[in-house]
């Protein structure tokens, strides 16, 4: 089954600049729903972008951005978003195998602010796939080196010593069977299936990021472009522990330069009127309280 993939990227000083993931080793909620034991995810520990499977009879660009929102917590069909981090153009490429859905934002500030956000998210929880580790902005030039097995990952992958990230029990899906690994102890039937999981291919992710090129050429020229912003560039994380069920996705102040100003004028009318009104009751004041 094909799948399909994000690109987030916008124009920023220096050339293009994308949002790359970071994915986790195991993951332990799907769908909103927790698993146990955790499941071994593909490609663990490998920079992506957010994607996955599409459904039967399901279009390309919406699942996407199904996708996208499953392991972010940012909807791109809810116009809210769009509007929040100033999203100008967007153009989806098929491939036989996959398809990438490209989504220009304004400037390097809107992109910046989207991984702010999500990083917001995965930290508390929110997106209902439990898949990536962090996001971080990354100079379009820069992708390719960073594409590929985990450095995290020692010779061999599951042996002398076990790494950290793999230390508890998981299950991993291969051969259209589950096959469970007891804590601390990879049995050797399993171990080139959890070598291939943790190497797995990534040359969707580096033909996505070659082919932004096309969608950059298809995107009209942004008139006004917001002020841009330093690269946020982070260093690989562990992800965090989840507690309890997780909250309901919020957008919390990170409203983007439109919101922000439609609340900053509201604020200002509301202090203006409470100050008329009080002007008033000191000009006429009521001849009852007197």
């Amino acid at each position: 089954m094909p799948n399909a993939y994000v690109v987030a990227w916008c124009n920023g000083a220096g050339g293009r600049h994308v949002l790359l993931a970071t994915k986790r080793f195991t993951g332990s909620r799907f769908n909103g729903a927790p698993v146990a034991p955790s499941v071994l995810l593909h490609g663990a520990g490998q920079a992506c972008f957010p994607g996955g499977r599409i459904n039967v009879g399901e279009a390309a660009q919406a699942a996407a951005e199904r996708e996208f929102l499953e392991e972010t917590g940012i909807d791109w069909a809810n116009p809210l978003a769009v509007a929040t981090y100033h999203v100008t153009h967007t153009h989806l490429i098929n491939r036989a195998a996959f398809s990438t859905l490209y989504v220009q934002l304004a400037a390097l500030a809107d992109l910046n602010q989207l991984a702010v956000d999500i990083n917001a998210n995965i930290g508390g929880n929110t997106p209902l796939d439990q898949e990536q580790a962090q996001v971080q902005v990354v100079a379009e030039a820069g992708v390719a080196v960073l594409l590929g097995p985990s450095p995290l990952i020692p010779a061999g992958g599951w042996h002398a010593p076990r790494m950290p990230q793999l230390a508890g029990a998981f299950q991993l899906h291969q051969g259209h069977a589950w096959h469970q690994i007891p804590a601390g102890f990879v049995p050797p039937p399993l171990r080139v299936m959890v070598a291939n999981e943790l190497n797995a291919a990534f040359n969707w992710h580096a033909t996505s990021v070659g082919d932004l090129h096309l969608a950059a050429a298809a995107a009209p020229v942004v008139p006004v472009v917001l002020a841009g912003g330093p690269v946020a560039i982070l260093p690989p994380i562990l992800p965090p522990p989840m507690v309890g069920a997780p909250p309901p996705v919020a957008h919390g102040w990170n409203l983007g330069y439109a919101r922000q100003n439609m609340v900053l004028m509201t604020m200002i009318i509301a202090v203006g009127l409470a100050a008329a009104f009080r002007m008033y009751q000191l000009l006429y004041p009521d001849p009852s309280q007197k």
